[in-house]
């Protein structure tokens, strides 16, 4: 008996242009039972595939046909992600994970990647600096 296999699928995702995507729209939610959080960029989302992004647990949201990102999901969350790059814990309260969750995540970040990340947000401030 042949079993027919599906065609691959090559996606090329590009992110919605930043000033399409309103506020209003935006929803941050986290499955405790997964330790995922999800960024949805529309209401309503429409169903979506999980790209891998970069052999990490961060994954791009994409319309299943095409190659538009409309979200983004974090696997590992509290337990990986968050820890190697502390950034990523502003999503944490905009997520409603209790103060208290986040204050034990917090105890667990290694110092030197904190200051990493701190790092990277300063660079990202200056970086018209260097465009002008």
């Amino acid at each position: 008996m042949a079993i027919n296999k599906p065609a691959s699928f090559v996606y090329h995702p590009h992110l919605p242009d930043r000033a399409s995507v309103s506020l209003d729209d935006v929803t941050i939610t986290y499955d405790d039972t997964m330790d995922a959080l999800y960024v949805d960029f529309m209401k309503p989302m429409p169903p979506a595939v999980s790209i891998d992004v970069d052999d990490s647990d961060i994954y791009a949201r994409t319309v299943p046909d095409g190659d538009l990102v409309v979200g983004m999901q974090i696997e590992n969350f509290l337990v990986g992600a968050v820890l190697e790059n502390p950034a990523l814990l502003i999503f944490a309260e905009l997520a409603g994970i209790s103060a208290a969750m986040m204050e034990e995540v917090r105890a667990k970040i290694d110092p030197l990647k904190l200051k990493q990340a701190a790092l990277s947000a300063a660079f990202e401030q200056l970086k018209t600096v260097e465009d002008e």
